[in-house]
């Protein structure tokens, strides 16, 4: 095979004629290709209530709302509640995992309960094997012995930042660090933003701190930097950023009048750039 599109409302004659009708194989590449970039990012923005997981009044069960996702190629929608039972541990509390789980083997994706080990500490980690299982994390329950559940909202979304051109040095790099007058028809991009509190000392007039991305850019991204003050303060910071890599960027900042400027400032970033 060189060439192929689809679908087409025949069988007869074109592309329609050779891989007309369509199996499920069909349907699986074409939305894997689509949305490969993004395979563990599957909660559809704006349909039905996202997939939202709420704990009952008694905690268990544990009801995951109506919504749709993409599992590694795979288009899963959920019209009504699903209710998945979260049992109490012996002895130990214990962290487990509600996840939208897409089995090859049964060709069923259904929202299921991945239990913990009592004890550790931690949830269990995501099955992510193509051809065998993929995991879409939804929520991670804390179980005590006895007492309320801790629910945490593991959910993360669909969605396409737009950038319609960028203005660089580089095809690939965001932060290359030459003369950038050139434009660029980005690929796919993401999106990723920050918010830290500066704490000025007066023993300590210069600060350094390091951020690590959790899902890592293909190349350098651009990293954007803001401080503010609170209202009626004097803005006496420099904020910089350095260091900018795929997975991480530095920022520093030195406060020009230490002895009197001991107030507090808010750090906004945000970072762009290749999936």
């Amino acid at each position: 095979m060189v060439e192929k599109s689809l679908p087409w409302d025949d069988i007869d004659i074109g592309d329609a004629a050779t891989y007309a009708p369509y199996s499920a194989g069909d349907w699986n590449e074409m939305y894997g290709d689509l949305f490969q970039m993004y395979e563990d990012l599957g909660i559809v923005l704006r349909s039905g209530n996202g997939l939202n997981p709420t704990l009952t009044v008694d905690d268990s069960p544990c009801v995951i709302d109506t919504g749709a996702a993409m599992v590694m190629g795979q288009y899963y929608k959920n019209d009504a509640p699903v209710s998945i039972v979260i049992p109490r541990p012996i002895t130990n509390p214990r962290y487990d995992r509600i996840v939208l789980r897409r089995e090859w083997a049964t060709k069923l994706t259904r929202l299921v309960r991945s239990a913990g080990v009592e004890g550790a500490g931690v949830p269990p980690d995501l099955t992510t094997t193509i051809d065998v299982r993929w995991e879409l994390p939804i929520a991670t329950i804390i179980v005590p012995v006895a007492g309320a559940m801790t629910l945490v909202d593991d959910r993360t979304y669909r969605m396409f930042p737009e950038v319609t051109e960028r203005q660089g040095g580089d095809p690939d790099n965001w932060d290359y660090p030459g003369d950038g007058t050139t434009w660029y028809k980005p690929r796919v991009v993401k999106m990723v933003c920050g918010f830290a509190l500066l704490a000025l000392d007066p023993a300590n007039s210069f600060g350094v701190q390091t951020v690590m991305f959790n899902n890592v850019f293909s190349n350098d991204p651009l990293v954007l930097i803001t401080l503010r003050a609170a209202l009626g303060n004097d803005n006496n910071c420099v904020v910089y950023v350095y260091d900018v890599q795929p997975d991480r960027f530095s920022w520093g900042f030195e406060n020009i009048d230490p002895a009197s400027d001991v107030d507090f400032r808010w750090i906004h970033w945000m970072a762009i750039g290749e999936a």
